[in-house]
C-alpha cells in the first residue's frame, strides 16, 4: 500500500475515533440527564413534563470537563497530523505516532471521568509526547521540501 494512502487511512482512523468519543460522551449525558429525570433547562425539562433541575448531575457535569479538555487537545493535533498527510509523509512511525494520541485521549477521559490519578496525568503525557512526535515528523516533512 501507498505510504501516502496509509498515512491518510491512519489520519481518517483517528479523525473517526475521536469523533466517536465525543458521541459517547454527550450520548451518556443524554442518558443521565434522561434517566435521572435532571435537565436544567427548562425547554428540556418541558420536554419530558419535569420541574427544571437547578444543578446538573455530578456526572454530567464531569462529562462535560471531558468534552471540554477534548475540545482543548485534539483539533491541534489533529491539524499536524493533517499537515503530515496533506505533505505526503510516510505512515509507519506516523501511525504509531496517532494511534498512541488516540488512545491516550481515550484513557485520560476516562481517567478524568472517573478521577483517577496518576493515570489521568500519565494518559495526558502519552497524549503530550504522541503530539510531539507528530509535530516533529510534520517538521521534517515541511524542511525536507524547503
Amino acid at each position: 500500500m501507498d505510504s501516502d494512502i496509509s498515512a491518510a487511512i491512519a489520519f481518517a482512523y483517528a479523525t473517526l475515533a475521536l469523533w466517536m468519543k465525543g458521541m459517547i460522551i454527550a450520548g451518556a449525558q443524554v442518558a443521565i440527564r434522561i434517566r435521572t429525570r435532571s435537565l436544567v433547562r427548562p425547554e428540556d425539562a418541558r420536554l419530558l413534563n419535569v420541574a427544571p433541575a437547578r444543578f446538573e448531575d455530578p456526572r454530567v457535569a464531569r462529562l462535560g470537563e471531558v468534552w471540554r479538555n477534548e475540545m482543548e487537545a485534539s483539533p491541534a493535533t489533529l491539524a499536524l497530523a493533517a499537515g503530515y498527510v496533506l505533505l505526503g509523509g510516510d505512515a509507519l512511525t506516523f501511525s504509531w505516532a496517532l494511534a498512541a494520541f488516540v488512545a491516550a485521549r481515550f484513557l485520560q477521559g476516562a481517567a478524568q471521568y472517573g478521577q483517577a490519578q496518576p493515570a489521568r496525568t500519565l494518559a495526558w503525557l502519552l497524549g503530550v509526547a504522541s503530539a510531539a512526535i507528530i509535530a516533529l515528523l510534520l517538521a521534517l516533512q515541511i524542511f525536507n521540501r524547503v
